[in-house]
């Protein structure tokens, strides 16, 4: 029965996926999956063919490591040495000898239901084959004062475990082509970093195993690009490996073909995801610095290797570089809004990713801050590229500077909208989610988050987005995180801002336009964004406004019935999800008139929020609740937390109020 069950589940779903794709789209997967089936068959029969004039490979320089970066990563490869890393957020002891196709998921993991999980988490299981404990590995030989030959031997060991377990082009590893292009700018990574140790020639450059592994990766991005609906940060990826790998490893008689045709699909891609404001068309803040990290370190190995980027490429990157440096400013990692599953490559550094700030380091290397960025702290990574690229990704001097992306036409594209109140006691700053839903047909990295507000006081989270914890092995979880209740918005009949098709599916559009927009206070008037989101389902309209003056963040909404609608109640909930490490200083109370009071915590701050009084008003603590209440830190790490949530049912033209003050020292 589950069985017919399941089956039926899957036909629904691609009936959903038919209704999402592109004119010539249906044809081209029909072509494209047989095609794939032709070439596995073929390809563990194929002779690679190595040119005999192979260049030599491209060498590092000397590069000037800081010293608690340094510390850091001599800690990271110690404990891969041992056997033993942490794989977004879950513990893995068999590094020794790895399980590549278990994803070291810990005991007890359930679902939302309760339910332990119905399969491995295929994200978990590719992450480890992405290589990045074999970069960590090399950089921790390569800048050892002392020579680090353990660490280099460790990752030639690791890298030959990889080859040997997957001989032939087929299955779980070679289904995706990011994972594709990962692995191989892993292993350029890997051979550059080992240069200076005599057997990685026998390792990579004298290896037929190497050489086939190489070859196959490169010709399969070559032939099975991600097209149509799927062309997001995929076909970018696959681009930008390609390009790497092509550039890096120019040893087979299509090397030249692959380097061409793979800088300029990733030009096309650049100006295509990043728009000229250089807000990322994903709607996701963790997949912005992943596209930023691919583009940098594939047009850093073009440039080294004589290819000629064109200048406007480098400007758009550049866009989105002062783009992403405007959105965090200085918080920690700034809003997370949409999906984030800590991608990264090129990973040279120990202790935790730290995927956006350490995006704006590589940036800040190569392409040059922009007048007004964020202090950013260099790494190990930052300062191997910033020296590997040599500032051939940087504007001359002589050149003007770039003009720096400003907050008007990053909110009036696609956002978010940025609001700052600096003031002499506390630094305040709200994000709110505006723009399209996502990119593409399907939006498949994008939540239904339109209007959401994320804040921070003093660098502190206070509301925060619930974040992107699982994919595809917790089914419910992975709903609850990308829905509408879930965010700080407001939800209507405990519906989705779109139809939801799949994980990575939705089934409609919507969008938050900005109907006002002030960045900072002017006078006495506040920063404040006003936003209209359409509910056609429910024939109404959303409109929020948020402010932000130094002594307060305020949140108003309002429900307008469509033109021709029915102006019946409509049933609403407002979830605010609050940061880990605040503590309730004082429970919900109610005031004269009727408004309900909340204090929390959090060292010396102490904020109070005022919620509307035609609302009724819960706090929900995560522990004994399986999802409202729990902030994922990092893909694969949830920590409970709390969260204020209010539901009625209001008529229409009705507005409500919420107001958040605060006091104490930074």
């Amino acid at each position: 029965m589950s069985a017919a069950i399941d089956a039926a589940a899957r036909i629904g779903w691609y009936l959903k996926r038919a209704r999402r794709t592109l004119p010539g789209e249906h044809a081209w997967r029909i072509s494209d999956a047989a095609a794939r089936r032709r070439w596995e068959r073929r390809a563990p029969n194929v002779h690679v063919a190595v040119r005999p004039d192979r260049p030599p490979f491209a060498p590092l320089g000397a590069v000037e490591i800081p010293s608690a970066a340094e510390a850091a990563l001599a800690a990271t490869a110690a404990e891969i040495r041992g056997g033993r890393w942490t794989v977004l957020g879950w513990d893995r002891s068999d590094l020794a000898r790895p399980d590549w196709d278990a994803d070291g998921a810990p005991r007890g993991l359930t679902d939302l239901d309760g339910s332990p999980p119905a399969a491995s988490s295929v994200k978990h299981v590719w992450e480890l084959s992405r290589g990045h404990h074999l970069t960590v590995l090399a950089a921790a030989s390569r800048f050892d004062r002392d020579g680090d030959k353990e660490s280099a031997e460790r990752a030639a060991e690791l890298t030959r475990q990889w080859w040997e377990a997957y001989p032939a082009p087929a299955g779980m590893m070679w289904s995706s082509g990011v994972e594709l292009a990962l692995r191989l700018m892993s292993w350029v990574w890997t051979r550059r970093l080992l240069d200076d140790w005599p057997p990685v020639r026998a390792l990579f450059d004298d290896n037929d195993l190497a050489h086939r592994h190489l070859w196959l990766h490169q010709d399969a991005l070559a032939r099975f690009p991600s097209r149509f609906s799927s062309a997001n940060n995929h076909r970018l990826a696959e681009a930008a490996g390609l390009l790497c790998a092509s550039a890096a490893f120019d040893w087979f008689p299509e090397s030249d073909g692959w380097r061409t045709a793979a800088l300029a699909t990733l030009c096309e891609e650049i100006n295509a995801q990043v728009a000229p404001s250089g807000a990322t068309r994903e709607q996701a803040t963790g997949y912005h610095a992943f596209v930023l990290d691919l583009s940098i370190v594939a047009l850093a190995e073009a440039a080294t290797a004589g290819l000629v980027v064109p200048a406007g490429v480098i400007d758009r990157l550049a866009a989105g570089a002062d783009a992403l440096a405007l959105i965090v400013g200085t918080s920690p990692s700034g809003p997370r809004f949409g999906d984030a599953d800590d991608s990264t490559v090129a990973r040279l550094d120990g202790g935790e990713p730290h995927t956006v700030r350490r995006a704006l380091a590589l940036a800040a290397a190569t392409l040059g801050p922009a007048v007004g960025w964020p202090e950013v702290e260099p790494d190990v990574r930052s300062a191997t590229f910033g020296a590997f690229s040599a500032g051939a990704l940087a504007r001359r001097d002589d050149a003007e500077p770039r003009p720096r992306t400003d907050r008007e036409t990053l909110a009036a594209s696609i956002g978010p909208a940025v609001l700052d109140a600096h003031g002499a006691a506390h630094r305040a700053r709200a994000w709110v989610r505006t723009g399209p839903l996502g990119y593409l047909p399907i939006a498949a990295h994008a939540h239904a988050d339109l209007g959401a507000v994320a804040f921070e006081l003093d660098d502190v989270p206070l509301l925060v987005d619930p974040g992107t914890s699982v994919y595809d092995h917790q089914p419910e979880r992975r709903r609850h995180e990308r829905s509408t209740a879930a965010h700080n918005t407001v939800s209507i009949g405990g519906d989705d801002q779109a139809p939801w098709f799949g994980s990575f599916l939705w089934g409609g559009e919507a969008e938050a336009r900005v109907a006002g927009y002030v960045a900072e206070p002017v006078g006495d008037r506040p920063a404040q964004v006003t936003t209209r989101i359409e509910w056609p389902a429910h024939g109404c309209v959303h409109e929020r406004t948020v402010s932000l003056d130094e002594h307060r963040l305020v949140i108003e909404d309002r429900l307008d019935a469509m033109p021709g609608a029915s102006k019946e109640p409509r049933p609403i909930g407002v979830c605010l999800t609050i940061g880990t490490g605040w503590s309730i200083a004082d429970r919900l109370r109610t005031l004269d008139d009727g408004t309900q009071v909340a204090t929390m915590r959090h060292d010396d701050l102490r904020v109070q929020f005022h919620l509307s009084n035609a609302l009724a008003w819960g706090l929900v603590d995560a522990v004994g609740n399986a999802g409202v209440g729990w902030v994922a830190t990092g893909f694969g790490r949830l920590e409970p937390s709390m969260a204020l949530i209010g539901a009625s049912t209001l008529p229409v033209g009705c507005s409500t109020r919420m107001v958040v003050s605060w006091e104490g020292s930074r």
